[in-house]
């Protein structure tokens, strides 16, 4: 959910006296800005990076820009809070020249170049734009780049989120759904495997010489049926918990194993199953007790049926 932040919230100077207001017969929408940089910015920063700005753009020549006070008019972070800085009512400094100014607002999205816009930022800016700005601005629809105002040219506020900005993205009605680029899914896929990995460790205790090899087909399950629902629905939170649900139902059925049992082949024979749109702990069971080998079969059924009737 959007949380909306005073400007004291942040910092302890006020507005500067005698700022130039908007117009709102002349505003016709807010252009969106970025710190740039080669790095990343992390929501538990945001004070800190808003005094940073402040600082920076208050001090005067050569250290700083000399204005009156920090040159947006709201920041938002990657945790969906939408920060006071200038405010709706006075003119921004971010633009590149007067008129431009006049023109647009200016809102800074905290992210770094390293960084991907998070579902919680793309909802904030809607709800800022359809809450603040457009209740004081109800003409000034436009949402543009910095870099499509800017008379010097700039390439803020970078590729990904200029990519929302030409689709829409925040003038659109309603509440995010996004879907996961390829960093994203290699992330998710790291992450997976490290998941299956925690459990297979702590639960059987002994994965044998490689345990990376050991999970791999089980990993592998689990990822191609993690891909499969994410291109079939496109919501992460239903993706996260597609995942959840497959390493709880792991952590379960394996707690019966007996140590003598190959992991490897183990895995091998129950990655099918997290390929299907649904699993639980009782069809582990059944897929561990048909892999077994002779003699173990009956007291690993036996573990797990004690197991899963608890």
């Amino acid at each position: 959910m959007t949380e909306f932040m005073s400007r004291s919230s942040w910092t302890d100077d006020p507005f500067p006296d005698g700022a130039a207001m908007l117009d709102p017969a002349e505003v016709e929408g807010f252009a969106v800005h970025w710190p740039g940089g080669s790095g990343s910015l992390s929501a538990a920063n945001s004070v800190a990076i808003l005094n940073g700005e402040l600082k920076y753009h208050t001090n005067p020549e050569p250290s700083g820009r000399g204005w009156s006070d920090i040159a947006y008019q709201y920041a938002i972070d990657q945790a969906g809070r939408v920060w006071t800085l200038r405010g709706a009512l006075r003119r921004s400094a971010a633009n590149g020249s007067a008129t431009v100014n006049e023109r647009f607002g200016a809102i800074t999205c905290l992210i770094g170049s390293r960084d991907t816009p998070s579902p919680a930022l793309l909802q904030a800016v809607r709800d800022f734009r359809s809450k603040v700005w457009l209740a004081r601005y109800p003409k000034a629809t436009k949402v543009v780049c910095h870099s499509d105002i800017r008379p010097d040219g700039t390439e803020c506020p970078g590729d990904k989120l200029r990519a929302h900005v030409r689709a829409g993205t925040f003038t659109t009605t309603g509440d995010i759904v996004t879907t996961l680029d390829e960093q994203d899914r290699d992330w998710l896929e790291k992450a997976i495997r490290a998941g299956v990995l925690a459990v297979l460790t702590e639960k059987r205790g002994r994965l044998g010489a490689d345990p990376q090899l050991a999970n791999a087909s089980y990993a592998d399950g689990i990822v191609v049926g993690a891909r499969a629902r994410l291109d079939s629905t496109a919501a992460v939170a239903d993706l996260k918990g597609y995942v959840g649900e497959r390493l709880d139902a792991l952590a379960g059925a394996v707690a019966g194993i007996p140590p003598a049992v190959d992991v490897t082949a183990l895995a091998g024979a129950l990655a099918p199953l997290l390929q299907q749109p649904d699993v639980d702990e009782a069809e582990l069971a059944q897929a561990i007790v048909a892999a077994m080998p002779d003699g173990l079969a009956q007291t690993t059924a036996d573990v797990l049926a004690q197991r899963l009737a608890s």
